[in-house]
């Protein structure tokens, strides 16, 4: 009678007359005996899980459903976290304990208070252990939120939902569901990837594509971290910090390059293979490129688009730095990949353009290929070169190593590329101007640069550097970069 009224109240929209039912229910379970009340929590859970009590938009509703699980849990047997059995009598077999967690799980997606997600947290520890919970039920979830359909035609697409509260809500559920069960998510990336995808179609709302890029970065991340039981160093908290500060202001933007900016060489490319708890994303990073990153990485203005591109340009950082991005696959997306990291390169987001630079400097050490198109490596040449006019000294910093590295593994020699002895005057004169560089970390970064780059073609190197040499403040530099007996 009282879950009867209660849905008659939701149907009217008293919020008062609802919170006021709950209550009711609360206080009549408070006064019946233990073994009455555990013969109805399965009906009481039934009705709970229902997401016009669990998600329901009033903060005040969620709290009494919340008070009423907590009172369920307290009265299951103490050993409770070992629901998978069924030796209680029956009272907490397996889909007793499946029904509290999805209703606590529908309670978790709905908030975004820290401390009113940890008491969600807390009962849920009381029936069992967070992440066994999501192992547990992981799948079974997924199909709650998918509605029986397949993972690779998500249930939120106009066509199988005509109403958008109800889109909305299995959005929540999906976002919370990886993010509070990345462990579990992990070792069903056959089910989670194609939604991913299809979440992240550039064709959706901005705030699930934004919310479905924020979980995949935590996936990956939370792949390594958790199985390998060692964190990925200061490039791992350096991108989570960037990935955190996507839509700060441009002041604390140059504040967090400034702390986050370090040396990129080859150190910063992981040796050998991939880890090996990281080798299920092996045969899905093609298709994350090429169908979620790449498309969401295309500039597009707004506020919302920078973060996006922040995201989509953090996670391919992370995928090249744990060696997950063969050369067969940047063969393959090279067409789709260059053009995106040559736009991004201008991006007005300081993150953006450091995390880019990064990124050209573990392709550049990645790849394995055939020699890359003439046109194509002096158009990328010339954007490094007009990077070291960055405004932000730590970009400029990164594109230095970068130009670098690239100049290190994807030069042809120079009788093949530069036949006309156009383009390496270029790049030396260009990088001269900042040999003399205000900033001493520049000037440093400047000469170690070109100190491997004047094996290129040391007699134009020695050509340009006398031709600069009384211009600068200081000759010292110079004199310590000519090439003796040329």
């Amino acid at each position: 009678l009282i879950f009867k009224s209660l849905m008659t109240q939701q149907h009217k929209a008293d919020d008062a007359a609802l919170i006021n039912q709950l209550v009711t229910l609360h206080a009549l379970l408070s006064g019946a005996k233990a073994e009455e009340r555990r013969a109805h929590v399965g009906t009481v859970l039934d009705h709970l899980s229902m997401p016009l009590f669990s998600m329901h938009s009033k903060d005040t509703v969620r709290f009494q459903v919340l008070r009423i699980i907590e009172l369920l849990v307290a009265t299951l047997p103490g050993d409770s976290d070992n629901g998978g059995d069924d030796d209680h009598g029956g009272v907490i077999g397996q889909s007793v304990v499946g029904k509290c967690f999805w209703a606590l799980h529908e309670l978790v997606a709905c908030e975004s208070d820290e401390t009113k997600i940890h008491a969600i947290v807390d009962v849920m520890a009381r029936v069992g252990t967070t992440d066994d919970l999501y192992r547990r039920f992981f799948v079974d979830a997924l199909q709650t939120v998918t509605g029986g359909k397949s993972a690779a035609d998500v249930v939120w697409n106009n066509k199988h939902i005509s109403h958008s509260a109800e889109r909305t809500q299995r959005q929540q559920l999906f976002i919370a569901l990886l993010n509070y069960g990345a462990r579990a998510a992990v070792l069903h990336l056959d089910l989670v990837v194609p939604m991913l995808v299809s979440s992240a179609h550039v064709e959706n709302d901005t705030t699930l594509r934004a919310g479905t890029l924020q979980v995949l970065f935590g996936l990956i991340e939370g792949s390594y971290v958790a199985d390998d039981n060692t964190s990925s160093g200061s490039n791992s908290s350096s991108s989570s910090s960037a990935m955190q500060t996507a839509d700060s202001d441009d002041e604390d933007d140059d504040g967090e390059v400034k702390q986050e900016v370090g040396a990129i060489d080859a150190r910063f490319v992981r040796a050998g293979a991939p880890p090996r708890s990281m080798r299920p994303w092996l045969p899905w990073i093609e298709s994350l490129f090429t169908q979620v990153l790449l498309p969401n990485a295309v500039w597009h203005s707004g506020k919302v688009a920078a973060v996006i591109r922040l995201q989509s340009v953090q996670i391919m950082l992370r995928l090249f730095y744990f060696g997950l991005v063969p050369a067969q696959v940047i063969a393959n997306i090279h067409d789709q990949l260059v053009p995106v990291l040559k736009s991004n390169l201008d991006d007005d987001d300081v993150n953006t353009r450091l995390a880019v630079a990064r990124i050209w400097a573990l392709y550049s050490c990645t790849r394995n290929l055939a020699p890359l198109d003439h046109m194509l490596i002096t158009d990328v040449t010339r954007q490094f070169l007009k990077r070291l006019d960055d405004s932000n000294d730590g970009v400029r910093l990164e594109i230095i190593r970068t130009f670098g590295l690239f100049a290190q593994h994807c030069l042809p020699p120079c009788e093949q590329y530069d036949q006309t002895n156009t383009h390496y005057p270029y790049a030396v004169k260009t990088l001269l101007v900042h040999l003399d560089d205000s900033s001493p970390a520049i000037k440093d970064a400047v000469f170690a640069m070109l100190q491997s780059f004047r094996a290129y073609n040391p007699p134009e190197f020695n050509k340009q550097l006398r031709a600069v040499r009384d211009q600068h403040t200081s000759p010292v530099y110079v004199d310590r970069l000519l090439v003796p007996n040329v």
